[in-house]
């Protein structure tokens, strides 16, 4: 084989190469988000059911929901707003609360959802903070949901 004619072998293969990253990429960093709203529930529960389970064993709790689609009623203590975002947050007087911060397309009629009312609300489970220290200082430690959406509301 001649010196010269390596040379277009070589450069098809780094361009199949080049290729194959650039899919690989597109797939793993472009994926389409996951509708929640449209999600079927992993989980579905209370309010209540949800706080006990971390109060019993928060750790067994936690690898329950881990990233999973959970589907709770419970009744609104307060709404909170920051720059963009509206969140929900659902408190039984036990020592966590429940936030769960609201898809952009369910903005408005969180902010309208008046406080004791009772909701059902679909959202990806993301993690909890509970502290020891806090608690003690009567902090309550927190589960927390995003891009929730209302159900039959």
């Amino acid at each position: 084989m001649k010196k010269g004619s390596k040379l277009p072998v070589i450069l098809t293969v780094l361009m199949i190469g080049l290729l194959a990253i650039l899919i690989v990429v597109n797939q793993v960093f472009y994926k389409p988000h996951r509708d929640i709203s449209k999600a079927k529930p992993d989980v579905i529960t209370t309010v209540d059911d949800m706080i006990e389970a971390f109060e019993k064993n928060d750790t067994s709790a936690h690898i329950s929901y881990n990233n999973k689609v959970i589907q709770f009623t419970g009744e609104v203590s307060s709404v909170l707003q920051s720059d963009s975002l509206v969140s929900l947050q659902f408190d039984s007087g036990a020592s966590l609360t429940v936030t769960c911060e609201m898809h952009p397309n369910q903005e408005i009629k969180a902010k309208k959802t008046a406080i004791g009312t009772k909701v059902t609300i679909k959202a990806l489970y993301v993690g909890y903070l509970f502290d020891s220290i806090l608690a003690e200082m009567g902090e309550k430690g927190d589960i927390k949901l995003k891009k929730g959406s209302f159900i039959n509301q």
